[in-house]
């Protein structure tokens, strides 16, 4: 029964997705990843590659200093002009992190150091108070030590329309410590609400609200979420796919640890800011595929046909295509035989993957794939893909046949894509090396040109690779100025034990190898764009080739739900000094909300980035 079920899926969304316009049914041949020539680029560090990173420290009255070091797992861009936590507007780009400091876990902001000034040892973060997330310590009638914690650790997250955050789930966690200290017990689940951060108005609570929430339950028939996937879709509401209900029990006594695992929940449903929640899959029908031991990475279609239709991968390294709008039987198409190419030890297939939506061209297909294709790097343990770069062609809905060779093991790498069109590898870790002596090759950013020619290029930069290995938990984002902020990670793994939980408190800024070239200056664009219509840009630095908007990063465990990047169309040849612009024609190619605008010039070197709101 199992199986017809799934063949009446298929059977339902097959015309939407097979049955496309007959302009796109000459796709590109597909790309030979294998062929693509290697080559080396300069870039930079700063600090340098031989010098400490940045420290992040932030204000903890619990402790004797006052402080505590900060490590990030979670890291998003705030555009400039959001409140910051005394009400004040902040006329700059703000960085919110979600990490440990000690045995808690924090929210706090900085500003990234403005280019051309000296890099400080550390930066001292602005914390945030989360009203609604309580810490409990007390001791039971047992003398048991008890610590009770809501947090946003391992939510998922994305931008709404309007600018605010918008964050699913967290954890919740039990930690219990016996009288003598012999016996620890930590017990964690999903939480059972979202939260909305509002990042240009402030309410009763500040600018921190509970959302509460009507999550579908997993395996476990917990109406929670941990590792969720939040995406916004194309008509502005919140798609949350996926994760876990219970996440852990961790017991340690004298004869040793026990570890029990948590339980997914596959379901799906949609937050509406102006309706509340709408049910979408419960966990008994979402496909299989779409869990992934991580976040499942989600992508909306950039095809008006597709509507609110998304992508999404899974561990299995499989296509899925859901339709949140379609009749029930008719939501879910899994492309079941189309796996990510390479073999695939114990692990899953794409545990550890890092994937990016590829830049969407004027001219689709301009590059060598179809707009909506998707880049993936990195996977599961043992696995070929853990060490290859694949491209699922969306045009084809096929798999390139071959994969880019990164040179070694890259885990849980960050992929960010850069203003001039390239896909930036950075971090990870190689679970076939010991902890303490991670490879060269994970130190190293490596850069996927697929502009023809296509190339692929390591990194190389005075002093050699940065001094540490970032791991699990590693977060990247494009700042707008160019550079890539690239922060935390441990030093190997997810797997603790053996590995330690040695989330690393520090970051450093990497400097593409475009910074090192003379760049044009935006001199004039306007705070709100709309979709096809018109409007001027100002530059000096020209002759200029190209207008492109990124999304403002949102990153957590080697996925980014909010980055995108959108090639502008002009209404006429640019002038030295300008050019008029149109907006992206549609929300499938780019859903509302806030982005960063570069202009690039005649070799392919951007602009700082001015900030528009897409409405």
């Amino acid at each position: 029964m199992r199986r017809l079920a799934v063949v009446a899926l298929v059977i339902g969304c097959a015309a939407a997705l097979w049955a496309l316009p007959a302009a796109a049914q000459s796709c590109p041949p597909l790309p030979s990843l294998a062929s693509i020539p290697r080559t080396l680029a300069v870039d930079g560090w700063a600090p340098a590659a031989t010098l400490p990173p940045i420290y992040f420290v932030v204000p903890d009255q619990t402790k004797p200093s006052g402080a505590a070091l900060l490590a990030p797992v979670h890291a998003t861009l705030l555009p400039p002009g959001t409140l910051g936590p005394d009400g004040v507007p902040v006329n700059d780009f703000r960085i919110m992190l979600f990490g440990r400091a000690d045995d808690r876990v924090k929210a706090a902001s900085f500003r990234p150091t403005p280019l051309g000034l000296p890099m400080p040892q550390y930066v001292v973060l602005t914390p945030e108070t989360i009203p609604h997330l309580p810490t409990e310590i007390f001791k039971d009638a047992d003398n048991n030590q008890w610590y009770e914690s809501d947090t946003l650790f391992c939510s998922g997250h994305s931008f709404m329309a309007n600018g605010d955050l918008f964050i699913a789930g967290g954890t919740e966690l039990y930690s219990i410590t016996s009288p003598d200290e012999t016996v620890k017990i930590n017990l964690l689940y999903g939480l059972e609400y979202a939260t909305r951060y509002s990042s240009f108005t402030s309410g009763p609570t500040g600018q921190w609200s509970k959302v509460d929430a009507t999550f579908l339950p997993g395996q476990s028939n917990f109406p929670r979420r941990w590792y969720s996937a939040v995406t916004r879709l194309a008509d502005s509401r919140m798609l949350v796919t996926s994760g876990l209900d219970f996440v852990t029990l961790n017991i340690d006594e004298p004869n040793g640890h026990h570890h029990f695992p948590g339980t997914p929940n596959r379901s799906v449903e949609i937050y509406d800011p102006s309706t509340g929640w709408i049910p979408v899959s419960p966990h008994a029908v979402t496909p299989e595929a779409v869990f992934n031991p991580d976040y499942t990475h989600v992508f909306p279609v950039p095809r008006p046909d597709f509507g609110n239709g998304v992508l999404m991968f899974g561990g299995a390294g499989v296509p899925v295509y859901l339709f949140p709008d379609a009749p029930e039987e008719s939501r879910w198409l899994p492309q079941s035989t189309m796996v990510r190419p390479g073999a695939v030890a114990g692990d899953p297939r794409n545990h550890g993957t890092s994937s990016a939506l590829l830049p969407l061209r004027v001219q689709d297909g301009e590059w060598g794939y179809g707009n909506g294709s998707v880049v993936q790097a990195g996977g599961g343990r043992g696995s070929d893909g853990e060490r290859h770069v694949d491209v699922y062609e969306f045009c084809a809905k096929q798999w390139a046949p071959t994969s880019v060779e990164m040179g070694g093991p890259r885990r849980h790498p960050a992929t960010v894509l850069l203003p001039d069109g390239k896909v930036l590898i950075v971090s990870g870790h190689d679970d076939s090396q010991p902890a303490t002596a991670q490879p060269e090759l994970v130190r190293h950013a490596q850069y996927l040109d697929l502009k023809p020619p296509a190339v692929f290029a390591t990194g190389i930069s005075t002093g050699g690779p940065a001094g540490e290995a970032r791991g699990y938990h590693n977060v990247a984002l494009l700042l707008p100025d160019g550079r890539v902020f690239v922060a935390g990670g441990r030093s190997r793994s997810e797997i603790a034990p053996p590995d330690l939980e040695d989330e690393k408190p520090t970051f450093r800024y990497l400097y593409p190898p475009y910074m090192a070239s003379p760049r044009p200056t935006i001199t004039s664009a306007p705070p709100t764009i709309n979709y096809g219509a018109s409007f001027p840009v100002a530059f000096v630095g020209g002759p200029m080739s190209e207008v492109v908007l990124i999304g403002l990063g949102s990153m957590t465990h080697a996925f980014d739900a909010n980055q995108r990047y959108v090639q502008l169309a002009l209404s006429g040849p640019p002038t030295a000094t300008g050019a008029t612009v149109l907006g992206p024609p549609d929300r499938q190619t780019a859903p509302p909300g806030h982005y960063m605008l570069f202009v690039l010039n005649q070799n392919r070197v951007p602009s700082v980035a001015r900030v528009v709101r897409l409405e």
